[in-house]
């Protein structure tokens, strides 16, 4: 699988993990990071990682290597404990949360995520659940729609779009990409700016992709559990890409004293952003689990 993980050294030196650490990587994806985390590790290390997208997951059940003994999981990182429990583990010492989406899930035509690729219009990380963007679009309710476009996708001005919806519903319902996008076409003005474009197609594919895959609430229920879950002077990393999961994870670490950041936020430089485009939103930030964390920045 074709894909390019980000800023892999700058969160190998901010989880400085040891040979002997219990690391958990709750995005697996197609392994990027999860093969340099494993590496760090010797013999008495123990690696456990999961995903909820079975493609992903079977591609590091085939390819990924590592002196320590490994667990993967299929399923949310909001499962971590019960993916802990599974693995006869207790506490992690390091944590990855890769909060992003794979080249190959993205770029993949039969998973419609992508608006320049006409496809069903599914979104599922996970195959085996229910629900799928057409079922969001097809059935949830005027004001659902507005809540989700708004919240997840920064979406504003909306009313012509949320018409389109339901009108062009009403005829049909939706099944792929291309309807989508033709309604997107007919429910906003772009004054020919591609530009325009290409961002309000991005923001409404971003808010049906957060909401058929439960994002944000893995995330909040993650965060609840984490004290239980990370040892005591543990690490944890989130990568985001999304201005609102950056400030749910800000407020939750702002207003915990049991954990400390160890730095500000961290951006890809420009050289990895030249080779890789998808690095420019990327932002890292890195905690500790007290009481070591109080001499830290």
């Amino acid at each position: 699988m074709s894909h390019v993980p980000i800023m892999v050294n700058e969160i190998l030196e901010a989880l400085d993990i040891q040979p002997s650490d219990t690391v958990f990587d709750g995005t697996l994806g197609f392994g990027g990071h999860a093969q340099k985390l494993a590496e760090k590790l010797d013999k008495v290390g123990q690696f456990i990682g999961c995903d909820k997208d079975p493609d992903a997951l079977a591609h590091c059940k085939h390819h990924l290597m590592s002196k320590a003994p490994f667990y993967l999981f299929h399923g949310s990182y909001a499962q971590a404990g019960d993916f802990l429990a599974q693995s006869d583990c207790k506490k992690v010492d390091k944590l990855l949360i890769d909060c992003g989406m794979s080249s190959y899930q993205l770029d993949h035509p039969d998973r419609g995520f992508s608006f320049q690729i006409d496809a069903p219009l599914d979104m599922r990380m996970d195959s085996t659940q229910a629900l799928a963007a057409s079922t969001i679009l097809n059935t949830y309710s005027k004001e659902a729609l507005i809540q989700i476009l708004s919240d997840y996708g920064d979406l504003y001005r909306i009313d012509r779009f949320i018409s389109e919806i339901l009108e062009r519903r009403k005829r049909s319902a939706f099944s792929t990409t291309s309807e989508l996008v033709a309604t997107i076409k007919s429910g906003f003005y772009f004054r020919n700016s591609r530009r325009r474009y290409i961002q309000t197609c991005s923001r409404v594919f971003q808010a049906l992709r957060i909401e058929v895959n439960q994002e944000f609430h893995d995330l909040i229920s993650f965060l609840d559990s984490l004290s239980s879950i990370l040892a005591k002077n543990g690490r944890i990393s989130f990568l985001t890409f999304h201005s609102a999961e950056d400030r749910i994870v800000k407020r939750f670490f702002k207003g915990n004293p049991t954990f400390k950041a160890l730095s500000k936020v961290i951006k890809a430089p420009q050289s990895e952003i030249k080779m890789n485009s998808r690095a420019r939103s990327a932002k890292l930030r890195t905690y500790i689990h007290c009481s070591l964390a109080e001499s830290v920045l």
